[in-house]
């Protein structure tokens, strides 16, 4: 800044002292020996200033008439240039262009260095948006491969849970088969602890629960029968439980009271087939209804029942 102000300051025009000539006042004697004389004697080119009479030149210059030397004396005054108030305002003019120059100049400067502090901020959001884009998308990659990874072991899970589901269905299965109620029908005998068939016998079905847990809710219907006669049903009975392991007797009328006498002699003798058959129904612990059915057929060569046909559940 300084150096800039020198420089405006040299660039000054300043006024030579041979560019102008100082004003000389002659005495009346003086004019009056100019004027007999056709010339007139040189004035020095400088003269110092604050001297009253000037010294004599050293060459006299010399009369053109006779050849005289001129030896007379001249005083010359000296008169000091006015003080120009245009200099001083041409020098604030300079100095205000400089200053107003170096103002702008450091303006100037301060622009461009915004300008340049601006475009490395533009350059950093540029670079931080296309990272935190590339962060996103990363994460997004992350994230979607998560899913795919979520997707894939809740898929394993629920294979582990239907196969779990099934184990455990399979295990409840097992459970229940294994712990359910089985009533059969054990054999069949008489009342009068004989081995075979008298008139006034009673048949007895022996029924056993061979199961691990109770069967309840049991309910039987049987009947006896020949060929073009009444079939013999049971007697009527309410439902009952039948505990693990516990008999249920089913015993009927006797075969006089359930056929006539004929038919009796017909049965033993073979000539005619005495019959059952009938179903009983129970309920397991675990809620589950089951049915037996059975049937058979009197042998008069071994005085006994022979069941035929047997099914269960």
């Amino acid at each position: 800044m300084y150096a800039l102000l020198a420089l405006a300051l040299l660039q000054i025009p300043s006024p030579s002292p041979q560019s102008e000539k100082p004003i000389v006042k002659h005495s009346k004697a003086d004019n009056k020996a100019a004027e007999r004389t056709q010339s007139s004697p040189v004035i020095p080119p400088s003269v110092p200033v604050g001297t009253s009479v000037s010294q004599p030149s050293a060459t006299p210059e010399k009369d053109k008439h006779d050849g005289k030397s001129d030896e007379r004396i001249y005083r010359v005054d000296v008169v000091p240039h006015p003080f120009d108030w245009r200099d001083a305002l041409y020098v604030v003019y300079i100095l205000a262009t400089a200053g107003a120059g170096i103002v702008a100049w450091r303006a100037l400067l301060a622009i461009r260095e915004q300008a340049r502090l601006m475009k490395d901020q533009l350059i950093e959001i540029r670079k931080t948006r296309q990272r935190t884009v590339t962060e996103m998308h990363a994460a997004g990659e992350q994230t979607r491969e998560m899913l795919t990874h979520i997707k894939a072991q809740v898929g394993h899970m629920k294979t582990l849970a239907s196969a779990t589901k099934d184990s455990a269905d399979t295990s409840k299965i097992a459970l229940e088969e294994a712990e359910r109620a089985d009533v059969l029908l054990d054999g069949i005998s008489f009342a009068d602890e004989q081995s075979r068939i008298y008139p006034l016998s009673r048949p007895i079905f022996h029924f056993k629960n061979s199961g691990r847990t109770r069967a309840i809710n049991v309910r039987f219907d049987f009947q006896m029968a020949v060929p073009d006669a009444l079939p013999a049903r049971q007697p009527d009975m309410p439902t009952i439980t039948i505990g693990s392991q516990c008999e249920q007797l089913l015993t009927f009328s006797t075969v006089i009271e359930s056929f006539t006498m004929q038919i009796y002699h017909d049965v033993i003798n073979g000539r005619v087939a005495l019959t059952f058959d009938g179903k009983v129904f129970y309920d397991d612990v675990f809620g589950k209804p089951h049915w037996a059915r059975y049937s058979g057929t009197y042998d008069p060569k071994t005085r006994c029942f022979k069941v035929g046909e047997h099914e269960t559940d």
